[in-house]
């Protein structure tokens, strides 16, 4: 089973995106055309504070799509392997491989009025120390985590953002240094 790139959900995720920021824009020329009839600090302002809570999904979802455009994950039920093809690198992950797994998504119960339940994505870390990622944009993280069968940390945060620091307690003491 061949997992790439979901056309629907990435028109989704750029649409949305851009959609805001040029929603934002366009209030902003209007504001500024208008400054004559509107009162235009108090606008200005209000156009500011939306414009930076549109740019958080903004730049997740332009982040998770760079971190999974050409990307393909193969999962081989037979010799459960998993295997990621990104560009010309690809890299094979047994199960006995793997030190450390996380995922990483928004807690649904939290108090803060910013939320982005679509934004998650799984970290492997095998044991030379490599780092792979897979956002949603692929597969839900839990389907790769759970071909593995093996516990994982779930970390959740407000804004998942694509953290190259997980799992750095695993580097050796050399590569934390030249970090």
């Amino acid at each position: 089973m061949i997992k790439k790139v979901k056309p629907l959900k990435l028109v989704i995720f750029v649409f949305l995106s851009l959609i805001s920021i040029i929603f934002f824009i366009y209030l902003l020329f209007s504001t500024v055309i208008n400054k004559n009839d509107l009162p235009f600090w108090p606008i200005l302002i209000f156009i500011i504070v939306l414009l930076l809570f549109s740019l958080i999904p903004f730049f997740l979802s332009l982040t998770y799509i760079i971190e999974d455009l050409n990307k393909t994950v193969q999962f081989d039920v037979k010799n459960q392997i998993l295997v990621v093809k990104k560009k010309n690198e690809i890299i094979n992950i047994k199960r006995k491989e793997i030190i450390a797994a996380y995922q990483v998504m928004t807690e649904k119960n939290t108090g803060v009025r910013i939320y982005f339940p679509w934004y998650k994505y799984a970290i492997i870390i095998t044991n030379k120390r490599k780092r792979i990622f897979v956002t949603n944009l692929i597969c839900n993280p839990e389907e790769i985590l759970s071909f593995f069968n093996i516990n994982y940390k779930t970390i959740y945060w407000n804004i998942p953002l694509i953290s190259r620091l997980i799992g750095s307690e695993f580097l050796i003491k050399k590569e934390s240094s030249d970090k």
